[in-house]
């Protein structure tokens, strides 16, 4: 066993992950990609540098990201649906920026992502949860 001293920190070299370790660790992550949504009731992607919306599933996690505008806000019409494989297992709220007033996005179990309230002149979409399969 080494010890590599650097100052008062001491790093045992037996936990130290080895190239083949560390290789089969990135070939093991589940990642689908950035998947792009279809809008549903009026949504739209904002424009640049603003980024479009999107999102990914890593590891049982999904993403989602993005700036929209232009759309219905409800309490039941959504911007889009996420597909099975991407759904929480409860129905979640969360609070977002839109045109620089608070606004609430609901993700329900049906997949259904729907601005519930704030503006349509431009909403952000930034949430992270696990997925439910």
């Amino acid at each position: 066993m080494a010890t590599i001293i650097n100052g008062s920190d001491n790093f045992n070299t037996n936990n130290v992950a080895t190239d083949t370790e560390l290789s089969n660790a990135v070939s093991s992550i589940e990642d689908s990609g950035w998947i792009t949504p279809t809008f549903q009731n009026g949504w739209t992607h904002y424009t640049a540098p603003y980024g479009d919306v999107r999102y990914r599933k890593i590891n049982g996690v999904v993403h989602i990201e993005g700036l929209m505008k232009s759309g219905t806000i409800s309490s039941t019409l959504p911007a889009f649906t996420l597909p099975v494989g991407f759904r929480p297992k409860a129905k979640l709220l969360g609070a977002t920026q839109s045109n620089s007033v608070l606004g609430r996005l609901d993700v329900d179990t049906d997949g259904y992502v729907i601005p519930y309230t704030g503006s349509n002149v431009w909403f952000s979409v930034w949430c992270s949860f696990v997925a439910h399969n």
